[in-house]
């Protein structure tokens, strides 16, 4: 009987035993399923930051992005704008040149044509100077003909004269 009750004993012990290990073994399960939902809620709550931080950043992104292509555009616009304005000034210039050119072409053509008629007016009043001259050349001749013809003929009354005279 002692034996049984040593055995008995034992076995309490044993059983003791294995309920602290089988309560050990529910309290470790329990801090274990504890550990994993506060790592699950970690997660989660890391999750959440970083989808927190994502949209934050994703709206930061989204606002520069709007930002600058509204800048970007501005500028465009503005150089469109400068762009439109120096076409139409040179536009402007090319019209202006053409028609000053134009211009300057006519007043070129008036030009050579008034010099080609002062040529011709030269030309002629040279030819009419020429033709002066030969006519005075040949009135000078005419006269000293005449001059002589009147000396020979003065020179033949005063012989006349003379021989009447006598």
């Amino acid at each position: 009987k002692l034996r049984e009750e040593q055995l008995t004993k034992a076995l309490l012990r044993e059983e003791a035993e294995v309920a602290n290990l089988l309560q050990d073994q529910q309290l470790s399960k329990i801090e274990h399923e504890q550990a994993i939902q506060t790592m699950q809620d970690e997660v989660e709550k890391q999750r959440t930051d970083f989808e927190s931080q994502h949209q934050n950043v994703t709206e930061l992104y989204q606002d520069e992005k709007a930002e600058l292509v509204d800048t970007l555009q501005s500028q465009i616009d503005a150089k469109s704008t400068t762009i439109q304005n120096l076409t139409s000034e040179m536009d402007q210039f090319q019209s202006h040149h053409t028609a000053t050119v134009a211009e300057m072409e006519t007043f070129i053509q008036e030009c050579k044509e008034g010099t080609q008629a002062i040529e011709n007016t030269y030309q002629q009043s040279l030819e009419t100077i020429s033709q002066l001259q030969q006519e005075m050349n040949e009135l000078r001749s005419s006269h000293q003909i005449a001059q002589e013809d009147s000396k020979a003929a003065n020179y033949l009354l005063e012989k006349e004269n003379d021989d009447l005279a006598e």
